[in-house]
């Protein structure tokens, strides 16, 4: 429990190392609005689609697809019962439209493919990171789906935005872990080290966008700890604590448990600047929840391994 809770608090502090430089990057005008936008589309066209391509093409086979089928069925559980309680909340603390739309969100999808994949593989390993992107799999449609819904002023959707490059990615890994080919070397050492630069580059970005906001703003509102205190404590300790009354198989701690704890997403602030909406509630969600996440994930991730 110890070494788990170290390994995830240095691991963290790396993660958040980065996220202060983008900060800061900001703040003195190293870098132009536009480092964003490239950032961004460097993360989903190409770092992201490379980490979830190869977990796919190593980690799949025919066998692990029958045994680990029952974690998509556990993540349709945890996302119907996390959007239950994200609406009530929602409409506890707000009778804005986009704002509730913003907390529904926040409270129901965590930060997957910026933070909780990188840090899964970086602590458990690759077996792990396979167990985290199928339970994760449902979470991704709803991103795509309801959440890029919700989040446009305009309520518009587009059913294009579901073949995302990390979508595809991954049936395109699946595709190719099935036919059992072994990877060629210059190819996983390609796909490897497009996979590094996902959490240095998620961070920096992060950073770059909170920085954006005045400070004192983003931390003055105290509907967004109480948010906090849900996404990153209550809801994880929930699902920890429902997982061990029902003796339920130990692979499915560390996807279920290890994303719940995550941070609110990117999103909440990426989605409505796209659209073109009031970003604000976003980015008090996405910069108190990363920070008090630096202290809160090493110790459910400890807790996970007891």
């Amino acid at each position: 429990m110890n070494e788990t809770f170290t390994i995830t608090l240095n691991q963290m502090a790396v993660f958040f190392l980065f996220m202060a430089i983008g900060f800061f990057f900001k703040r003195i005008n190293l870098l132009d609005d536009n480092a964003s936008s490239i950032l961004s589309r460097l993360e989903v066209n190409l770092f992201l689609p490379a980490m979830c391509f190869r977990t796919f093409a190593q980690g799949v086979s025919m066998t692990s697809i029958v045994e680990k089928s029952s974690l998509v069925f556990l993540s349709l559980i945890c996302l119907g019962a996390g959007s239950v309680i994200a609406v009530v909340v929602a409409k506890l603390l707000s009778k804005d439209s986009m704002t509730r739309a913003v907390y529904i969100y926040a409270l129901t999808i965590p930060n997957l493919g910026f933070l909780g994949y990188p840090l899964v593989e970086a602590v458990f390993g690759a077996e792990a990171l396979l167990n985290t992107m199928i339970f994760c799999l449902s979470f991704n449609v709803y991103i795509y789906t309801a959440g890029m819904y919700m989040l446009n002023p305009k309520r518009e959707f587009n059913i294009k935005t579901l073949a995302s490059p990390a979508m595809i990615a991954m049936v395109l890994g699946l595709i190719y872990g099935l036919t059992g080919l072994p990877m060629p070397k210059i190819l996983d050492s390609a796909l490897s080290s497009a996979s590094g630069c996902m959490a240095p580059v998620a961070m920096i970005l992060s950073g770059f966008v909170l920085a954006r906001r005045p400070i004192l703003k983003m931390i003055s509102s105290w509907k967004m700890y109480l948010c906090t205190a849900l996404r990153l404590v209550i809801i994880p300790l929930a699902a920890w604590g429902i997982l061990r009354a029902c003796n339920a198989p130990s692979e499915w701690m560390i996807p279920t448990v290890g994303m719940l704890c995550m941070p609110m997403g990117l999103n909440t602030v990426v989605f409505p600047e796209a659209f073109g909406g009031d970003s604000e509630t976003g980015a008090q969600a996405c910069f108190i929840s990363n920070v008090l996440g630096v202290v809160t994930i090493p110790l459910v991730f400890a807790l996970m391994v007891m």
